[in-house]
């Protein structure tokens, strides 16, 4: 039974006492606060699966950015930020550098297309500092991993 049966609001109104309305509208306000707050974890789970998955569809777009998606959302920067930190664990920039590096690696290993190309294909466009930061994290150049592990 939600706020919004029927049933619920002429409980209400069928008092017999003062005391009595005090207790069925009090009983309402409950009610009406669990179906707020169920609606409220429905909306955030929600947009959790919309942001992952916004993120995923987007995320190899060079001109990708917290700001674009922030509109996107019709949500503050700082909001969403937070949002994504607190789903993922990691930044934005860091989800984003290990989406880009899990693909690029894939690419290198099942794909014989120039590593300047899967690089930029994941929305970098400095090569070499790309790959200077694949290096500093992975231990091996992106041209040494495609050697090791194709």
């Amino acid at each position: 039974v939600g706020y919004d049966d029927p049933e619920a609001i002429k409980r209400i109104v069928e008092f017999t006492s003062v005391e009595d309305l005090g207790e069925r509208i009090q009983a309402f306000i409950v009610l009406l606060c669990d179906t707020v707050k169920r609606n409220k974890e429905k909306d955030r789970k929600q947009l959790h699966h919309d942001i992952i998955q916004y993120i995923g569809d987007h995320f190899k777009q060079y001109e990708f950015s917290l700001e674009k998606m922030a509109d996107y959302f019709n949500l503050s920067e700082s909001y969403l930020s937070r949002f994504v930190k607190e789903v993922t664990g990691m930044t934005l920039t860091q989800y984003l550098w290990q989406l880009r590096s899990e693909e690029v690696k894939k690419l290198l290993t099942e794909t014989n297309l120039s590593i300047k190309s899967i690089v930029q294909d994941v929305g970098y466009i400095d090569v070499p500092n790309f790959t200077r930061r694949f290096k500093k994290v992975e231990g091996v150049t992106p041209g040494q991993y495609r050697k090791l592990y194709s």
